[in-house]
């Protein structure tokens, strides 16, 4: 419990918000290993004048840009073709062409072209930038051609009042980078005098002819050819200031202009139009943002466009590219931010340098934004855009919140893969201030002063130094210290993993490997296994008083908050299975003998043999479990023997050996686990079956990287796999909590669904909390929630999988041999010290609890935290037999039934609940003894063979179709 307190510190305010992965989308400059990055585009040219084919659409379905013209606005050609290769028809903006004429909200609505997926229109945005090479040794960076202004009120408390949609006071005078003016629905606008009016955003009857008078962008759809034209508002080659433009002529909120940023006819520059998409596949009627397609370009002083292109000549290339999208997707999903963009090609297209945010005045460009919102509260100053808190210390309680990145922010390669981006390697090829001082945000390097993040993590406020080099006051010399060798040691890590293999010089690395897991005739378990020191097999010392079983290491711990913060290491062996319970003769989930033999106790007390000297393979014998080693004995636990009706019998190794002389995480050195079910036969006879697996590890390591490691949790030497082990249906229930795997790890996930505050869950899930504002109700999930497959298995959450149609010897599927799960037990008390762990909906202190009493919408659930009731003792195993103790009261355990355990972790509001308790039969929060006496039904309407395909699990979590969710909506 110690150890899991100090996880959550650094845990539970997990948000991850814009990325688990593109912590930098500008890069720390450059290309390659240059010094400046100023690409050289391959020509391929095509008339200016006319709308001429510059690339073909690639052989899928999506969307690509096929023609640019630039005279005054510019005006961009684009193809989106479906799943069939068909052209994708009818797509608009925000309105029609009727859309002038409208004189009521509601007759504006309705002018909408409707399409479930995508509300406001299908063409969500089109922005224009070009790319900038500084003089002063900084890293080349976009700069879009079309900036807006929002007025400045230094009276706003940024905290407390945001303004609101039809009236919103301005912060500051920022110039952003931003989109070209879109037609919009009646709209309440704000002008600079503080008058408002209302209206529409539309544009003149002239206005395709006649450019100067245009407002915002028009869409034409070409039928015959098959292709759409958009056409620019803004005029990007004639100046046009801030100053000079005109208050709420096209949006809103302030003013538009080129702000003098104009594109310039001098065959060199390079530009780049980019849209924002999202329209339905008419095949598979999903919601498609078509790749958000953006293509570079030069234009000549006769008009002529060419395309930056790959070496072929033909195929167009980025001109700059430090972060792949895919990688950003892999934790946030297709469809990130601001309304869809999924590209981050686009992304930087507007976070440039001196773009500011108008709700805190806070820099908004992407290589500062992006590394601080993934570095949280990390940081050593707050950090807010908009309405995302990357840090933030209270002034008053000094206590820090903010966003966590779910894996070391020292694996820059999370993001900036090299074999996605051809400058992926920026982040240590082209230092920059910015960019290095985005993360390490504590410096000034103007006057090499400042906190290091060193410093700050020891609590410290001030540094004796900061920038070791001093002041710089341009980029040109940061690589004659920090170059493409030295910048990857100063971000290695003690612990390997996928984006940080190499660990810091001096460290080593373990990984744990069974090759055979076996059951004796007196239901023993024997285990052959290996330990692997930096990928080699090691030979043990020879047991003695005070001796060490590996030289330079030690093989148990001792939980100490300062010096080893990730609780008793050691590796251990961990025996597991199920045994009957609840009627259920062979459960589907483990449920028993989740107890640890040390393996530095096995070495001392004669528990190994030596299996193969050549190779260094030992047999364990895992008979009696052991608290440590006190002097030369070992003192005894109890048996390991399996009970008789054991089934999927399973050993496991994992955690951690201590590193003599390792600082770091007190010298932690987790080794990667391994996991085994037994062959053969279990006790009765019958072959042993290995428990069902439903997700992949690498899944979820693509936003943990090596998950438990950082944040750090269990010292990170768990798989995933693991988890289950432990957090049986049985666990938890002393606080109104369980902590069954299946109910916490969604609970955690789906805590919140935005960055903007709004909960998936309707009661706050806080198990394990640490404190009334400390717990995992704070966890933002990055991606797109109802993704399931961003974990789990294809065909493993909805039930199809061929697993869960087969039938054991006694005619029982998966299904029908799961658990129900442990919600509440013993006799909670509202006066405990941690009463704020109990569910609650209501303010702590209102004495209003959820999920039970008699005002509960849900039930006679009977839930009541009020000292007195008793909810029963749950379940344990006996010592001497390692079977199940039979309880005197285990009936009074409150429960849910496995599968509305499952859901009920993400759907906990009142409907959801009533649904799935009556018409599901459904338990939740249901005494046991009338539990396991009433089998759920939720399959029968929402499993793959059901009837209504819109309720099945999968179509109703299918995240490319309405509604649509993604972490800030």
């Amino acid at each position: 419990m110690q150890t899991q307190n100090n996880t959550l510190r650094r845990w539970s305010l997990l948000v991850t918000t814009l990325a688990a992965t593109g912590l930098l989308l500008q890069g720390c400059g450059g290309g390659g290993s240059s010094s400046t990055d100023t690409p050289a585009a391959t020509t391929t040219t095509v008339a200016a004048t006319t709308t001429t084919t510059l690339a073909a659409l690639p052989p899928a379905a999506g969307a690509a840009i096929v023609g640019i013209t630039v005279n005054s606005p510019p005006v961009v050609t684009f193809k989106i073709l479906d799943t069939n290769l068909n052209h994708v028809s009818g797509l608009t903006l925000v309105s029609s062409a009727g859309l002038a004429a409208t004189t009521s909200s509601a007759a504006s609505a309705a002018a909408l072209a409707a399409d479930a997926n995508c509300s406001g229109g299908n063409v969500k945005g089109v922005a224009i930038a070009k790319l900038v090479q500084p003089t002063d040794g900084s890293p080349s960076t976009w700069q879009n051609l079309i900036s807006r202004q929002r007025y400045l009120d230094k009276n706003i408390d940024l905290k407390t009042n945001r303004g609101t949609a039809t009236a919103p006071k301005y912060r500051y005078g920022a110039v952003e980078g931003t989109v070209d003016p879109l037609p919009t629905l009646l709209t309440t606008i704000t002008k600079s005098d503080g008058t408002t009016s209302t209206g529409l955003f539309a544009n003149p009857a002239d206005a395709e002819t006649n450019p100067a008078n245009r407002i915002v962008g028009i869409l034409k759809e070409d039928a015959a050819a098959k292709t759409y034209t958009y056409m620019f508002a803004t005029d990007v080659t004639t100046p046009l200031n801030m100053a000079d433009a005109v208050d709420v002529r096209n949006v809103s909120v302030g003013k538009v202009a080129n702000n003098g940023q104009v594109l310039v006819k001098d065959g060199k520059t390079i530009y780049r139009i980019g849209l924002q998409l999202c329209y339905t596949d008419p095949v598979t009627k999903a919601r498609s943002n078509g790749g958000d397609p953006t293509i570079d370009f030069t234009v000549d002083a006769s008009g002529k466009v060419t395309v930056v292109t790959a070496s072929d000549g033909k195929t167009p290339a980025t001109a700059k590219k430090v972060v792949a999208s895919e990688n950003c997707q892999e934790c946030h999903g297709t469809n990130p931010g601001h309304g869809g963009r999924g590209n981050t090609n686009y992304c930087v297209m507007c976070h440039n340098p001196g773009t500011t945010d108008f709700n805190t005045n806070n820099v908004l460009d992407a290589k500062i934004m992006f590394h601080r919102i993934h570095m949280g509260k990390e940081l050593t100053q707050n950090y807010q855009v908009n309405a995302v808190v990357a840090r933030y210390q209270d002034p008053v309680t000094g206590a820090v919140t903010g966003t966590g990145f779910p894996q070391d922010p020292r694996n820059c390669t999370k993001c900036h893969d090299n074999g996605k981006a051809a400058q992926a390697d920026n982040w240590k090829n082209v230092p920059s201030r910015t960019a290095c001082g985005s993360c390490h945000d504590g410096i000034n390097f103007a006057t090499g002063k400042g906190l290091t993040l060193g410093d700050a993590a020891n609590g410290l406020t001030t540094s004796p130094f900061g920038h070791v080099g001093g002041g710089k006051a341009d980029d040109t010399q940061c690589k004659l210290c920090h170059d493409a060798t030295n910048i990857p040691e100063y971000h290695k890590t003690t612990i390997a993993s996928s984006h940080n293999p190499v660990v810091k010089a001096g460290v080593s690395s373990f990984a744990y490997k069974i090759s055979g897991v076996t059951i004796d005739s007196n239901r023993y378990v024997n285990v052959d296994f290996q330990i692997l020191k930096d990928g080699t097999p090691v030979k043990f010392n020879t047991y003695s008083p005070g001796a060490k079983m590996l030289t330079g290491f030690t093989s148990r711990g001792s939980y100490d908050a300062t010096t080893n913060p990730l609780g008793g290491a050691g590796p251990n062996f961990m025996l597991i299975y199920a045994t009957g319970q609840d009627g259920i003769a062979a459960p589907s989930d483990w449920n028993s003998g989740h107890d640890s033999l040390f393996l530095n106790d096995l070495w001392a007390g004669n528990g190994l043999s030596v299996k193969d000297a050549a190779t260094n393979t030992y047999t364990a014998y895992l008979r009696v479990t052991s608290t440590g080693i006190r002097g030369t004995t070992v003192t005894p636990g109890h048996t390991m023997q399996l009970p008789a009706d054991a089934k999927m019998v399973t050993a496991m190794l994992k955690d951690s050996f201590i590193q003599d002389g390792l600082t770091d995480l007190g010298g932690v050195v987790p080794g990667v686990p391994a996991m085994m079910a037994a062959t053969g036969n279990t006790p009765d006879g019958k072959p042993n079956v290995a428990r069902r697996v439903i997700f992949d590890e690498a899944k979820c390591n693509t936003c943990h990287d090596r998950l438990g490691t950082s944040p750090y949790f269990h010292t990170g030497g768990y798989s995933i796999a693991m988890c289950a082990a432990c957090h049986t249906p049985n666990q938890g229930g002393s606080t109104g909590w369980t902590a069954s795997f299946r109910v916490w790890v969604h609970g955690i996930h789906g805590a919140k669904k935005t960055l903007s505050g709004a909960a998936m869950r309707d009661v706050p899930f806080t198990w394990h909390a640490v404190s009334k504002t400390d717990n995992y109700s704070n966890v933002n999930y990055p991606g797109v929630l109802k993704n399931c497959e961003t974990c789990h298995l294809p065909g493993t959450y909805d039930f199809s999988a061929s697993q869960y149609t087969a039938k054991d010897s006694a005619g029982k599927t998966i299904v029908d041999n799961m658990l129900y799960v442990q919600q509440a037990t013993g006799k909670p008390s509202p006066t405990s010290a941690t009463a704020y762990v109990f569910p609650q909906a209501a303010p702590i202190g209102s004495g209003k609890w959820a999920y039970g009493g008699a005002t509960s919408a849900t039930d006679s659930l009977n839930f009541k935290v009020d000292g007195v009731t008793d909810f029963g003792t749950g379940n344990s195993i006996n010592p001497a037999t390692n079977a199940l103790v039979a309880q005197t009261t285990p009936g009074n355990n409150l429960v849910a039934s496995p599968i509305a355990a499952a859901c009920t972790a993400c759907h906990d509001d009142a409907t959801a609940l009533t649904h799935i308790t009556t018409s599901g039969f459904g338990s939740f929060y249901k005494p046991r003894s009338a539990a396991v006496n009433q089998k759920e039904q939720c399959l029968t309407c929402h499993g793959p063979a059901a009837s209504i395909p819109q309720l099945r699990i999968k179509d109703a979590h299918n995240p490319a179709t309405a509604p649509w969710s993604a972490p800030w909506y």
